[in-house]
């Protein structure tokens, strides 16, 4: 018995030891990003390693090199930190990271201190546009041709007349290319795909070869011979058989991806033959005029028999019912109930909340410092008449948003008596339909920001959900993620369970399935069902991407999850009657719970939308997938980016043998559903749009930037 005691007490001794280990590496890599000196030496002093990694490969001077923080730089440079480390994910440098920011002064420390990876480096310094830090790295070494041609291409593209005036004068206009012959370079056309997730595109342009990833921009490479090629730190080579290209090899330091050709160069359209019939009109939604939620009732976003307009110019009046003016900045969708629409806003009272719109890549915060006041408005469907107004909270927004973010991203929901408003870290609230405050929670700090460096806080976007008198809720967030339901009537907590999450920005769905009523949520670790009565867990899917935002549904017997960023952009259809760990093994695309799945292919922004046969998959700068909904077979891929949309990120819905596609420019491409893509108009809504229609008795009820707006059709307004 004591010596059973003594291995109790060194047991119980070394538990929180591990804790507070974990623990003291957080508060050492949270100073380094905030630049707290006294923190890190403490940490340090503490034992905890110069070069600990958090889960992305990222230490602590990659931190603090981001954040242009010199003096700790220097700090961790004399502790021993190891100056060319490259995290796991982005296989970035604390070199290149400097350089990006354009911070001059750690620039100098980093390759003082024997810092390589110029070639990376100096890409992200054109980026910074800092003369001063091109002209460091250009003096550090030699610096490949290949990647003087691309540092020329880049500087040019950005307008950065400077840089490129000063790359000229290091090294002149640069080496000639090598010359391919044009029947080569075209044909490595095409897309290529990896099992391990991501698609690139091959594209040939103004005589020269491109490649990009599949949604992002294409950038000009340059041969090194014909069948490799570099852009700065990125190395490319295509493996060829008889003539053929079949294999795009990608390499970033040691890190190396091969991609399988998929399609051969075809334009934009890919189109094949749909392996089942042109049915567009096989929805399971009922014709139903309530719109009670994020995209509708189960999140299908269906609205057949709703008859909304097919053309419409709110700039020119044409078709709009009304248009009502809603001060502040919300990215939170219309929601409909009888004859009331709802929605919230976030009002700045000390200027205007302004939004950055377009595909683009910044992780930066918005600083919201000044005061906000969170306010739920009822309009009338009909005439757009303002009803009620409430406020249910003033203050400083307590998290930060992204620059295309807002602080009022979440939509309400509603059960015809009562409307929930999720105003994230400001709290949670429930009015009934007349506008009376029934309860209020405070939910605390709910921080949703970038996984890689916990500082950047990009503001919450998860909705809630109302289910047989519970209010669901989804907080992935940075620590201690959870799903929990509130009683409708009262507030009061019903159950929580704790959820193994990073931050994610997906909306829970309640799905009615043939094999009961489970509750599906995203997620990045694993997409989950839970019985809604209880929290318990039903099944768990692995490998999501990083960031996951669409948000899961149940249409045409399935359930469908996807996400659309690294590392991989998967699409899954589950079986309804899946139970325990449903994962995939051994580069599976199937299982007796998976009917189907790809390993790319997944949207970032947009959920997808099931509407009769076909599952529509919509990228972020407008790229429309469509698949065959049972099989998972490619049926077209088109460009919509017509009318001057380009940049889509709310998600797409469909009414009557019609797809909706809002573009974040303002313009609503529709397009006819079914096996082939044929786009019918492009609408403008005369301002910028983030948020997903909603569709009830012939309108179209949009959300822009200042107004909500109804359209429908034969009616023109005076």
């Amino acid at each position: 018995m004591p010596s059973f005691c003594v291995r109790l007490v060194l047991l119980l001794a070394l538990i929180p030891q591990t804790i507070w280990a974990d623990e003291r590496e957080d508060r050492f890599f949270a100073a380094a990003r905030r630049g707290e000196l006294p923190g890190v030496t403490e940490a340090l002093q503490a034992g905890v390693p110069v070069n600990a990694k958090t889960r992305y490969g990222v230490t602590a001077l990659t931190y603090a090199s981001r954040h242009g923080h010199a003096e700790v730089v220097k700090a961790l440079l004399e502790a021993g930190a190891e100056v060319n480390v490259a995290d796991s994910f982005y296989h970035g440098t604390p070199l290149s990271a400097a350089a990006f920011e354009g911070h001059a002064e750690v620039v100098r420390l980093l390759l003082k201190h024997g810092a390589k990876n110029l070639d990376g480096a100096l890409e992200n310094a054109i980026y910074s546009g800092s003369v001063e830090v091109v002209q460091m790295i250009l003096n550090a070494g030699d610096v490949r041709p290949q990647t003087v041609r691309s540092a020329m291409r880049l500087a040019e593209s950005l307008q950065k007349n400077d840089l490129l005036e000063q790359l000229k004068a290091k090294h002149g206009e640069g080496p000639e290319p090598l010359a391919i012959p044009t029947a080569m370079l075209e044909s490595y056309v095409g897309e290529y795909a990896s099992d391990r997730g991501g698609e690139y595109e091959v594209r040939f342009e103004n005589g020269a070869l491109h490649i990009g990833r599949k949604g992002g921009a294409p950038v000009l490479v340059e041969a090194t011979d014909p069948t490799t090629f570099l852009y700065f730190d990125l190395k490319f080579s295509f493996v060829v058989q008889e003539g053929r290209p079949l294999t795009l090899v990608r390499q970033v330091a040691n890190d190396i991806l091969r991609f399988e050709r998929v399609a051969s160069p075809n334009g934009d359209d890919l189109t094949h033959t749909p392996d089942s019939s042109d049915s567009p009109l096989a929805s399971e939604s009922s014709a139903l005029a309530n719109w009670p939620q994020f995209r509708g009732a189960g999140a299908v976003g269906v609205a057949d028999g709703q008859n909304p307009p097919t053309r419409w110019d709110v700039p020119k009046n044409q078709n709009v019912r009304w248009k009502t003016p809603i001060p502040g900045l919300a990215h939170s969708c219309p929601i409909v109930w009888g004859d009331k629409v709802f929605v919230t806003t976030a009002v700045r009272l000390n200027g205007e909340a302004k939004v950055r719109t377009g595909v683009y890549g910044d992780v930066d915060s918005v600083d919201d410092d000044s005061p906000h006041a969170w306010r739920v408005y009822c309009l009338h469907k009909t005439t757009g008449e303002i009803l009620w107004e409430r406020t249910a909270q003033e203050g400083v927004p307590r998290v930060k948003r992204h620059p295309k973010s807002s602080q009022a991203n979440c939509t309400p929901a509603t059960d015809g008596e009562h409307v929930v408003a999720f105003f994230a870290s400001e709290g949670l609230y429930c009015f009934d339909v007349d506008g009376k405050l029934l309860w209020k929670k405070d939910l605390g700090v709910l921080d949703s920001g970038w996984f890689f460096d916990p500082d950047m806080q990009w503001g919450f976007a998860s909705s809630p959900i109302i289910y047989q008198g519970l209010v669901i809720v989804q907080c992935d967030i940075q620590k201690n993620s959870y799903l929990a339901a509130y009683r409708l009537s009262d507030g009061v907590e019903v159950w929580r369970t704790p959820r193994d999450e990073i931050p994610t920005w997906c909306t829970p769905t309640l799905c009615e399935t043939s094999a009961g009523p489970q509750l599906v949520t995203g997620g990045t670790m694993f997409a989950r069902a839970y019985n809604p009565v209880t929290g318990e867990e039903l099944w768990r899917l692995a490998d999501h991407s990083e960031i996951a935002i669409p948000t899961p549904f149940y249409a045409s017997g399935l359930i469908y999850v996807a996400s659309g960023y690294r590392p991989i952009k998967p699409i899954y259809a589950i079986r309804p009657t899946a139970r325990g760990d449903i994962s995939l093994k051994d580069n599976a695309t199937s299982n007796e719970h998976i009917v189907w799945s790809r390993h790319w292919g997944g949207p970032y922004t947009p959920t997808p939308l099931v509407y009769g046969d076909y599952l529509y998959v919509c990228d972020n700068d407008g790229i429309l997938t469509c698949y065959a909904a049972k099989t998972g077979k490619q049926v077209y891929r088109h460009r919509v980016r017509n009318g001057g949309a380009a940049s889509f990120s709310a998600s797409p819905v469909a009414a009557d043998g019609r797809i909706y596609l809002p573009s974040e420019e303002g313009v609503m491409v529709v397009v006819r559903a079914g096996p082939k893509c044929e786009v019918l108009s492009a609408n403008p809504l005369g301002e910028e749009c983030l948020a997903s229609p909603a569709i009830s008795e012939g309108l179209m009820i949009v959300r822009t930037k200042d107004h909500v707006v109804a359209v429908g059709e034969n009616r023109v307004a005076e």
